[in-house]
């Protein structure tokens, strides 16, 4: 069992970047899901990325390096000439 675990630490794939959080009206409704479902369901939804200290010591990526990776070299602000400082995306990261 070990040795798989080693071989998939070593050749797999990070699979997991996001986590889903449901918050609830109530206590109630979080126990009581299959009868509070259709008339209340969860309150709110957030797909989250996960952080660094959420993921397996040693196989976490800097957010930095999978930004660069997706969108090469971005300056903050940099999406247009505009007199904003900042766009809404580089704010919320």
């Amino acid at each position: 069992m070990e040795e798989k675990k080693e071989w998939i630490r070593d050749n797999g794939v990070l699979v997991a970047r996001w986590t889903l959080v449901t918050i609830w009206h109530t206590l109630w409704h979080r126990q009581n899901v299959d009868k509070a479902r259709f008339k209340y369901g969860p309150k709110e939804n957030l797909i989250l990325p996960l952080n660094e200290n959420e993921c397996s010591e040693g196989e976490s990526v800097p957010k930095d390096t999978l930004r660069y990776n997706w969108r090469q070299e971005t300056l903050l602000g940099g999406s247009g000439n505009h007199t904003e400082q900042y766009t809404f995306a580089d704010i919320c990261k």
